[in-house]
């Protein structure tokens, strides 16, 4: 059954400068958006320059505004089957729109393949291919001079760790498209297991909102978000930092049977 949910405010905010501060909240616009229960949403409601990341537990929409680039790039840190690779495609379940369009980095493409086909995909790729250096560099040459209003990309990293394993040049265009794709309409929403943190805390300062799943070691949680840590979350749920509260929410729910 459908409920209406009418002038929310968005609740996804930019949490973290890169140095760790906070900033103040912002006031974003209201939109008004038609969700299911369950997690579960239309996707022909939302705009096409938002994406829905899931339901918080006040029952509110966690949305991501693809036009305010103040969030910066999104990292999706939990533990190993916490279900970081089921959100990242969950929320590319969610887009409908021509304007939105994705690309995937992973040690483990045919875990995407239901995903490989679709008309929004740019490609899904291992590290390790030739083509990755090349790709990135064309991806960041898009997002500076190439890129039409009204149009967004999404690059998914499913495993941060990876970044490490590319040349200096293509990890030093990651970084680039870390800090600045988002102002330049190319986002990217990148996973990493906890237990892994410390292999990249150099990376961790390009993002500035941090949302972390299941994550049983508070050490793990805290290396990651530098602040004190103490919700407890179950498989699919996740939690972003709003001041110094944590604000849960479940991730996109799609049906993995339907393509």
């Amino acid at each position: 059954m459908s409920q209406e949910f009418d002038q929310f405010e968005m609740a996804l905010q930019a949490y973290q400068e890169l140095t760790g501060q906070s900033i103040p909240e912002q006031s974003l616009p209201h939109l008004t958006r038609s969700t299911s229960g369950q997690g579960r949403l239309q996707p022909a409601a939302l705009p096409p320059e938002t994406l829905f990341l899931g339901i918080a537990t006040d029952g509110l929409p966690i949305l991501l505004d693809l036009k305010d680039p103040s969030p910066g790039a999104l990292l999706i840190a939990a533990e190993t089957g916490a279900g970081k690779t089921t959100f990242l495609k969950a929320v590319i379940h969610t887009i409908d729109s021509e304007q939105v369009r994705f690309c995937v980095l992973t040690a483990s493409p045919e875990e995407w393949d239901d995903l490989a086909d679709s008309p929004s995909c740019l490609g899904i790729f291992s590290p390790y291919e030739a083509i990755v250096p090349a790709f990135l560099s064309d991806l960041a040459v898009w997002a500076r001079e190439q890129r039409r209003a009204g149009e967004w990309s999404l690059f998914l990293l499913d495993d941060l760790t990876l970044a490490d394993s590319l040349p200096l040049e293509a990890r030093q265009t990651l970084r680039w498209i870390l800090v600045r794709g988002p102002q330049r309409g190319l986002w990217p929403i990148v996973t990493l297991d906890t237990a892994q943190a410390e292999q990249v805390l150099p990376w961790l300062a390009a993002f500035r909102t941090r949302v972390l799943g299941r994550v049983r070691k508070r050490d793990q949680a805290e290396a990651v978000t530098g602040t004190a840590w103490n919700p407890s979350l179950e498989t699919g749920q996740f939690a972003l930092q709003q001041g110094r509260q944590w604000l849960k929410f479940s991730g996109p729910q799609f049906d993995e049977s339907g393509g």
